[in-house]
């Protein structure tokens, strides 16, 4: 009956939602400072022009000048910046990727055994070699298994019937992960490549 239990914690069927993979966008980005830092200077960047192109139409109708056109659509090119900072990575674009990769959002089987990761969907059912596995994150809802190149497999919490459940399927496979690449990595963090993609896009069957 033991055996029979740990089986079942070592075999999980689930399909990802939009915030699962929102949430290894922000999860990559957390890992990428510069980025981030960029992110927010371009975000200061827009505001200001918008102030500096609002100001003078301000002013205008204050002491009711007339205003020509061009000054009237200057304002729009900032927004437009804005809206762009917005959506980028956001939760909007994950929705929007959907229509290009269906085949992410599918019904999926993650099964750990001792020669690696099997990942089922549909008819397909590789298994992914513990040495290919660069690292293994655990954040409060998700396990991240980071594969070679820009591959990765997201593992949802609310695929479990407990968090304790969870925790024992990631626990077990970081063990046999470490047994074969003698790595060892942080418990919510790996390092990620600034050159890498944080879009959800290709690259991972999960």
């Amino acid at each position: 009956m033991e055996t029979s239990n740990l089986a079942t914690l070592l075999e999980v069927e689930f399909a990802l939602t939009f915030r699962d993979t929102k949430a290894w966008v922000d999860f990559v980005q957390q890992q990428k400072p510069s980025r981030t830092r960029n992110r927010y200077l371009i975000l200061l960047f827009c505001l200001a022009c918008l102030v500096l192109t609002l100001l003078p139409i301000l002013v205008a109708i204050f002491k009711n000048q007339s205003i020509s056109r061009l000054r009237l659509i200057l304002p729009a090119l900032p927004l437009l910046g804005l809206l762009i900072w917005l959506c980028e990575d956001s939760l909007v674009a994950v929705f929007l990727r959907y229509f290009r990769d269906k085949r992410r959002y599918e019904k999926r089987r993650l099964t750990v055994t001792q020669e690696g990761l099997q990942v089922t969907v549909g008819s397909k059912s590789p298994v992914i070699p513990w040495s290919k596995i660069e690292a293994i994150a655990l954040t409060d809802r998700h396990a991240f298994f980071r594969l070679g190149g820009k591959g990765h497999i997201i593992l949802p919490a609310h695929a479990f019937a407990d968090e304790a459940d969870f925790h024992t399927f990631v626990s077990r496979a970081r063990q046999y992960w470490q047994k074969v690449t003698n790595r060892h990595s942080q418990p919510s963090s790996f390092q990620i490549s600034e050159d890498d993609d944080s879009s959800p896009k290709g690259g991972s069957p999960c």
